[in-house]
C-alpha cells in the first residue's frame, strides 16, 4: 500500500520513526488536559485540570495543556484565551503549554503534519483508505440497511471505496473529488477489545466494525485519531477523561493498536451530574448555571472553596487513582457552601480585607469591621459561604435597613431601649445598661436587632447599632 500512501500524502516525507526520535520518552509521568475551545469554561474542566495536576505531581511527573481545536465548526472565537484565563483564576498553571515545553506545539490545529505522518502509516499497512462517497451515497447505504433491518453504518459489507484500485483513486484525485480517510476495522471484526481502566478495572467492549473517519475532507482529524497521535508523541502516560468517552474507547484503542502497543493508560473519570425530571445527567453549559466556572467567580466563592469541593466530592486524588470511584455525583450546593463557610471563617484579617474589597469593588471600613468580628479566634463566625452573601448578611451597609414589625410587647421593650441608648457609650457601659433592663439581655438583643435590621440575629449588635445610627439613624 505504499504506492497509495505516497499518492495520498505526496508532501509527507517524515516517518513515524522520525517523529518518535524527535519526541523522545520523558522518563516520568505525564498527564494532560485536552479541552476544546467551544465556549465558556466548564466547572468539570476545572476539576479535571486540578486532578491531572495533583496526580501528576504526586507521582513525580508533570501535567500539560493541549488545546483540541480540530473541530473548527464548533470553535468559539476567543474561547482559548478565556479558557486559559479561567484556569488561572482557579490557580491552575500547567507545566507545559503553548510556548512552554519541547513536545509542542500544544494546539492541535498546528499539528496537521504529524497526523498526516501517522495517517500515511495506516495507509501503508492497509489499515486506512480514502473514501469518495458523497452524503447522498451514504444516505442511500443507510436506507438500504434499514430496509433490510441491518445494523446501519459504513462497514466492510457496504464499502466500495475500500476496493478501489490505485488507478481509480488517482483518477478521483485528479477530478478533485473530496475524500476522507477511513480506518479499516475489518481485521478487528468479531473481536472483544479489552483493557484495564485505572478507575473501572477490567473493561471489555465489542470491536467497532464501522470504518470510521480518521481524517476529514479538510485534512483535520477528529478526536478519535488526533488524541491517539498526540498522546503517543507527547509521551502521555495517563489519559484522564470523562466517562462519556467510554462508549468510544474500543474504537480509540483499535487505532492505537493498529500502530503498535497502546503507550498510555486510560482513566475514565466520574463527571458532575444533576437531576433532570428524576433522571441523572451530565452538567450542561446550556442548561445549568453550576456548569459554568464563571458562575462561582461571579457569586464570590473563594477559589480554594471550589477546588476543595471538587477534590472532596468528585475528584478525591489523595491516595491516587484507587481513591477515585466511578460513581458520578450530583452537584451539591449545600456541600459547597459548608466547605466554603469553613474556608472563609479561617481566613486572616488581611486575607478577608483583600478578597472582600476586591469582590465589592471598593473599600468599606464598616464592612471590614464587621467581617473581622471574631476572626482569628478559636470560634470564628461562619455567616458567609461566598462573598455575594455580604449583600444579604450585611444589607444594612448598602441601603437603609427596614426593621421588622414588632408586637406591642416588643415595641415597649424597644422604646425602653431607645430611652437610654447613647452612641457615645463604650461597649462595657452599653452592656451594663442592657443588663439593667426588665427583660433578659438575650431577649432585648433580639428585639432591638429585629427593630433595626429586620432580623433577630446580627454579627455584633453593639457594632451594628453604631454603624446604622451613623449612616441612617435608628428607627424610632
Amino acid at each position: 500500500m505504499k504506492e497509495l500512501a505516497n499518492i495520498l500524502f505526496p508532501d509527507i516525507k517524515l516517518t513515524v520513526e522520525d517523529l518518535l526520535k524527535k519526541y523522545p520518552p520523558r522518563g516520568h509521568v505525564a498527564m494532560r488536559l485536552g479541552p476544546s475551545p467551544t465556549g465558556e469554561l466548564h466547572i468539570g474542566t476545572v476539576g479535571m485540570a486540578m486532578c491531572n495536576m495533583r496526580l501528576a505531581k504526586a507521582m513525580g511527573g508533570i501535567a500539560f495543556l493541549r488545546i483540541e481545536d480540530t473541530d473548527q465548526k464548533r470553535e468559539v472565537e476567543g474561547a482559548t484565551d478565556r479558557l486559559q484565563q479561567g484556569l488561572r483564576a482557579f490557580g491552575i498553571e500547567f507545566d507545559e503549554h503553548e510556548g512552554k515545553g519541547k513536545y509542542g506545539p500544544y494546539t492541535q490545529s498546528k499539528r496537521t503534519e504529524l497526523y498526516h505522518v501517522y495517517a500515511k502509516r495506516l495507509v501503508e499497512i492497509g489499515r486506512a483508505y480514502p473514501c469518495f462517497c458523497t452524503p447522498d451515497d451514504l444516505a442511500k447505504i443507510r436506507e438500504q440497511q434499514q430496509s433490510k433491518n441491518e445494523r446501519t453504518g459504513y462497514n466492510s459489507s457496504v464499502s466500495q471505496c475500500r476496493k478501489l484500485s490505485v488507478k481509480q483513486v488517482e483518477e478521483s484525485l485528479k477530478k478533485n473529488i473530496p475524500w476522507v480517510l477511513r480506518f479499516d476495522s475489518t481485521p478487528d471484526a468479531g473481536q472483544k477489545i479489552e483493557w484495564k481502566d485505572l478507575i473501572r478495572g477490567d473493561m471489555s467492549l465489542p470491536a467497532e466494525e464501522n470504518h470510521f473517519i480518521i481524517l476529514k475532507a479538510n485534512g483535520m482529524p477528529p478526536y478519535n485519531f488526533a488524541h491517539v497521535v498526540d498522546d503517543t508523541l507527547m509521551r502521555t502516560s495517563h489519559v484522564l477523561r470523562g466517562e462519556e468517552w467510554l462508549i468510544s474507547a474500543a474504537e480509540h484503542i483499535q487505532i492505537a493498536r493498529a500502530l503498535g502497543p497502546v503507550p498510555y493508560l486510560y482513566a475514565h473519570m466520574p463527571v458532575i451530574c444533576v437531576l433532570d425530571n428524576g433522571n441523572k445527567r451530565k452538567l450542561s453549559k446550556r442548561k445549568d448555571k453550576e456548569a459554568l466556572a464563571s458562575t462561582f467567580i461571579e457569586l464570590g466563592y473563594p477559589v480554594e472553596s471550589v477546588i476543595e469541593y471538587l477534590s472532596t466530592v468528585v475528584y478525591p486524588v489523595e491516595g491516587g487513582f484507587e481513591k477515585i470511584t466511578p460513581n458520578s455525583p450530583l452537584f451539591d450546593w449545600d456541600k459547597l457552601d459548608s466547605i466554603s463557610r469553613e474556608i472563609i471563617a479561617r481566613k486572616t484579617k488581611k486575607e478577608i480585607e483583600k478578597e472582600a474589597t476586591a469582590f465589592i469593588g471598593s473599600r468599606s471600613e464598616d464592612l471590614l469591621t464587621l467581617l473581622n468580628i471574631g476572626r482569628e479566634t478559636d470560634k470564628p463566625r461562619k455567616d458567609l459561604a461566598k462573598y455575594s452573601d455580604i449583600y444579604d448578611v450585611y444589607d444594612f451597609l448598602f441601603k437603609k435597613p427596614m426593621g421588622a414589625k414588632l408586637t406591642s410587647d416588643e415595641e415597649k421593650v424597644y422604646q425602653e431601649f431607645l430611652s437610654w441608648y447613647n452612641s457615645g457609650d463604650d461597649k462595657e457601659t452599653w452592656l451594663t445598661k442592657m443588663k439593667g433592663m426588665s427583660e433578659k439581655i438575650q431577649v432585648v438583643a433580639k428585639i432591638v436587632s429585629k427593630a433595626v435590621i429586620g432580623r433577630e440575629q446580627s454579627p455584633d449588635l453593639y457594632t451594628v447599632l453604631k454603624i446604622v445610627e451613623g449612616q441612617h439613624g435608628l428607627p424610632k
